[in-house]
């Protein structure tokens, strides 16, 4: 009778488990899909901070309330284009309250993560994507620094998904690096500046791009587009010549630009800083939740 009534709660837990995986594949194909990681995790934040407060709250801690109160400042600051006071109130918590804060946070990360395997699910989302933002930002704000901090962060996540090859050679990547500075000072120097990456435009902000990718969307995008090489690349000597001269037409091409007014008179931030992407991701973020 024991037996089969341990068999019966197994089949019961095994209906559970069956269910919360349907759950979270559910709201993984919801959250994933159409390119919306990065509104998923302004959406996750949000539900983060709203439950961190009202445990703050039962924890008695009235002044650590006003700290976040701060943040959501920033934020504000941020979507209203007020980068000097924004600024200001980040020195503000970093000079004052960060230590407070950070240590009120992983507290109460340690216990919900310990007391549902559903919010250590979505956390440990929240700190991947974290990451990947951050070496974005990196790469487009040419902080050698911000890069090099970042790949120290992601070797475990090479060692978790099993990606042996950058476990293996990223560590030798920053052993270089350190000691860099008293190798090629000159070298680090020049990569401190944002010599590690492209500048797309010096006019304009946050768009800096890997070598690579500027490769990618310059050089070999014209080379696949009309008057490109496509239909070249048999004949050797159209070949040559296309190579030895599209750096000169490129550049009459640019200065006919000039002479008839069409060079490009866009704003000087980055379009996804824009009121219109920044309202549209707000939508999400409320309506992004309730699959939650």
């Amino acid at each position: 009778m024991a037996a089969k009534q341990k068999h019966l709660n197994e089949g019961k837990e095994s209906t559970h488990e069956k269910a919360f995986h349907a759950l979270i594949k559910e709201i993984d194909q919801t959250l994933l899909s159409q390119d919306m990681t990065v509104t998923s995790l302004s959406s996750l934040t949000e539900l983060y901070f709203n439950n961190l407060m009202s445990w703050t709250e039962q924890q008695g801690q009235e002044s650590f309330i006003s700290r976040l109160e701060q943040l959501k400042d920033v934020q504000h600051s941020f979507h209203a284009k007020n980068r000097a006071s924004a600024q200001q109130i980040v020195k503000e918590i970093e000079d004052q309250h960060i230590d407070e804060i950070m240590k009120s946070v992983h507290i109460f990360s340690a216990a919900g993560s310990k007391q549902s395997p559903n919010f250590a699910y979505w956390f440990t989302f929240m700190q991947g994507v974290d990451l990947l933002l951050r070496m974005l930002r990196a790469e487009r704000d040419a902080d050698f620094q911000l890069h090099l901090n970042c790949m120290v962060e992601v070797l475990t996540w090479f060692r978790a998904a099993g990606r042996n090859n950058y476990s293996k050679y990223v560590p030798i990547y920053l052993e270089e690096m350190r000691t860099l500075q008293q190798q090629q000072p000159e070298s680090y120097k020049f990569l401190l500046e944002g010599g590690f990456v492209a500048w797309r435009s010096d006019e304009r902000s946050f768009n800096c791009v890997a070598t690579d990718q500027a490769l990618e969307q310059t050089i070999n995008r014209e080379g696949k587009s009309e008057g490109g090489v496509i239909g070249l690349t048999l004949k050797k000597g159209a070949l040559t010549r296309w190579l030895m001269t599209r750096h000169v037409t490129t550049e009459y091409v640019d200065a006919m630009k000039d002479l008839c007014g069409k060079t490009d008179q866009g704003p000087q931030t980055h379009q996804e800083h824009g009121s219109s992407r920044t309202d549209r991701d707000h939508g999400n973020c409320r309506t992004k939740p309730k699959p939650l």
